[in-house]
């Protein structure tokens, strides 16, 4: 006979992926776990600190709502809003208050239709506050909060409690978010989200690189501007 142990653990599973599929790194976030602002913020330092990056949301189901808005405030400046939830007793709205500087690498957010709740408000926060662009197809649009109530039987109840807003107060349950560059195609591939991606930052350098008040094809001339770095908290 064999004497086989067994130790039962909790499996911490990777919630952030770092993948290299194009000229600029691509940062999957695969749900919100209370591992995900940590694991975010030191995958983005190990990057170097003008390139910009593809934040990948796509297919993320959401998790964690306070994790997420924890991982927002990372990239957004003190005062903004994040989110709101309006509940029986009235809204509530959660601004970025942080001791430590944000992160203020230039940011691409890809989405999906199978990007909800959670993953919906992160990415909210971000687009609304102008703080990144977003590519893609609408979200799912879950905008709702819910608490699990365990039941004596042993199952449970899932009560809503209330709704999300965005930071310009909009209502987007059942309805999605849109993107900032909206893809044609349904069926979106990887290789359209790189290709859209890239066309953007050719056009942001070249941009860049042209002399200070020379107009561009809007016929608006444009500033000349510095590439953004992550600030060290």
């Amino acid at each position: 006979a064999q004497t086989i142990t067994v130790i039962r653990a909790a499996v911490q599973a990777q919630s952030v992926l770092l993948e290299r599929r194009a000229a600029f790194p691509i940062v999957r976030i695969l749900s919100f776990t209370n591992r995900t602002p940590r694991e975010l913020q030191e995958t983005l330092r190990a990057l170097p600190r003008s390139q910009a990056v593809v934040l990948d949301l796509r297919g993320n189901p959401g998790g964690s709502l306070y994790d997420a808005i924890d991982a927002a405030m990372l990239f957004l400046a003190n005062g903004k809003k994040v989110v709101s939830i309006k509940t029986q007793d009235g809204l509530k709205d959660y601004y970025r208050d942080r001791r430590a500087a944000p992160l203020t690498v230039p940011l691409y957010l890809w989405q999906d239709a199978w990007t909800a709740s959670a993953a919906e408000v992160f990415l909210a926060a971000l687009h609304n506050d102008e703080r990144a662009v977003s590519i893609g197809t609408k979200t799912f649009g879950k905008g709702t909060v819910q608490q699990m109530l365990p039941l004596a039987d042993g199952s449970a109840l899932y009560l809503t409690t209330g709704y999300l807003q965005t930071p310009d107060g909009s209502v987007y349950h059942e309805r999605g978010l849109e993107p900032t560059y909206p893809l044609a195609m349904t069926a979106a591939q990887t290789r359209d989200y790189v290709a859209k991606t890239t066309a953007l930052l050719s056009q942001q350098e070249t941009t860049r690189l042209a002399p200070p008040g020379l107009p561009t094809q809007s016929g608006q001339a444009q500033p000349s501007t510095a590439p953004e770095h992550i600030a060290e908290p």
